[in-house]
């Protein structure tokens, strides 16, 4: 396990336990097997009752507090990296998948924000597509097929949608 998500399981058990638990999780290591499928089932006890009871003085607990203006796609991107290691590989193929189109679409929304400046510097030259060059286009559309893969619809490889 990296140290990333080490961190985050360690700051999830650290909010949803306390010293008791913790102590009982320490003595499970010294107890006799037989005993320890109970002492297991009490300690997940302890921490549903402990987990319910922080929830229920502090309803506004979070691991993680999201900025408003942070952007959604990054956040994706990072979950699916954090979530990867944990995956067989079909899982990791659906989320190299997303991960692709993430950032494909961070790649069309930089391009269209280059071309709202180009056209504000330059309103005289975007005024129609008179002048676009169909040729351009079609190979746009190539190249970001040719990335996920060429599926059309790329979630589903064996869907009627890919079959046309």
């Amino acid at each position: 396990m990296d140290d990333n998500r080490i961190d985050k399981a360690a700051a999830f058990d650290t909010l949803f336990t306390n010293n008791r638990i913790q102590i009982l999780k320490t003595l499970a290591y010294y107890i006799d097997p037989h005993l320890l499928k109970g002492l297991a089932v009490y300690i997940k006890f302890l921490e549903l009752q402990y987990t319910l009871a922080l929830f229920r003085k502090h309803p506004e607990t979070a691991l993680h507090s999201f900025p408003l203006s942070s952007d959604g796609s990054s956040l994706a991107g990072e979950l699916c990296s954090d979530l990867m290691p944990l995956c067989d590989e079909t899982q990791k193929a659906s989320l190299q998948q997303v991960t692709q189109m993430l950032d494909n679409i961070h790649n069309f929304q930089e391009m269209m924000d280059m071309a709202k400046s180009m056209q504000e510097l330059f309103p005289e030259g975007f005024s129609d597509l008179d002048g676009c060059d169909p040729a351009m286009l079609s190979e746009l559309f190539a190249a970001t097929q040719n990335q996920s893969g060429g599926q059309q619809n790329g979630f589903f490889p064996d869907s009627p949608l890919d079959a046309g």
